[in-house]
């Protein structure tokens, strides 16, 4: 069955898209976040689009920051402090699009970000789940909803009892570490109490752990990472590496249209993980906003 990642994503962007009304209207609050470029790559011009729509959408403000990729480190920064903190027009979110260029230091890119404005939750100290495990939280959640059929008026995450118990009996295993996808969900996982098996290049007989595992969150982003073949049946697939082919079509680390026939829920790619990806980026910039604005 497939999951569609969309339908998720309205619902979160429908409760918070409430929630920014209130604040503006009670608070006089618009939340805003502020998106820092440096380069042209393709992708993060995507996945900045994406996010606009999406604040658009439930009436928050985005202001991108283009710099050229020969920007120095040190300009960088500079940027960064002066939009966190010397600017008239309050700031709720900030991050930083990656990848950085390679003359860039990322982690110290990343540590300069002011926790409290970390809506990417990347820093050590943020307040606020990486929204990408959380996304994968919300679709075992609404697995979890229709396996049980229960009612999915209910928020579900973070996880109650019900689904902790029902997952904790589940094998679940993510393919690559990367720092932006496979660390944070892994991490997520972790932090909620669970103990998920883990997967890279220098794994160890990967066949068998892919064969022996009930939920599989693949972040690599090559082609046929994962075939019918190598899963068991009834298994849930999450996919979130994503990549484009030379005629610069998307491409996930399966093809639905051979794991469908083994795989009991599957997300597609792309209308997966990221559109859900984006709205919990928007509700932790919410609450952001929620909480500046006390």
């Amino acid at each position: 069955m497939l999951i569609s990642g969309k339908t998720i994503a309205n619902h979160i962007i429908d409760s918070i898209t409430t929630r920014v009304h209130n604040l503006y209207t009670d608070k006089g609050v618009q939340p805003h976040l502020v998106v820092i470029q440096v380069g042209t790559n393709p992708g993060s011009s995507s996945y900045i689009a994406q996010k606009r729509k999406s604040a658009e959408k439930i009436g928050a403000a985005l202001s991108h920051y283009h710099l050229p990729e020969n920007v120095t480190q040190k300009e960088l920064l500079e940027t960064m402090d002066y939009l966190q903190h010397k600017t008239e027009e309050p700031v709720h979110g900030m991050l930083v699009q990656l990848p950085l260029p390679s003359h860039i230091d990322r982690d110290a890119v990343i540590a300069a970000i002011d926790p409290e404005k970390d809506v990417d939750g990347f820093t050590a100290n943020s307040p606020y789940h990486v929204p990408v495990g959380d996304a994968v939280m919300y679709i075992l959640a609404t697995i979890w909803q229709i396996e049980t059929q229960e009612s999915r008026d209910e928020a579900l995450y973070p996880l109650d009892e019900r689904i902790s118990t029902w997952l904790t009996g589940k094998k679940i295993l993510v393919i690559g570490q990367g720092f932006t996808a496979g660390a944070p969900i892994t991490r997520t996982l972790i932090s909620l109490g669970f103990h998920p098996e883990t997967m890279d290049e220098h794994t160890m007989h990967p066949e068998e752990l892919i064969k022996n595992a009930d939920v599989i969150v693949s972040c690599v982003g090559k082609k046929k990472i994962i075939t019918s073949s190598m899963i068991k049946k009834d298994a849930i697939l999450i996919g979130v590496g994503m990549n484009k082919d030379e005629e610069g079509d998307l491409f996930a680390d399966y093809d639905v249209l051979d794991i469908e026939k083994v795989a009991k829920y599957f997300t597609p790619v792309p209308g997966g993980v990221g559109p859900v990806n984006i709205a919990c980026l928007m509700q932790n910039l919410v609450t952001s906003a929620e909480k500046a604005a006390k």
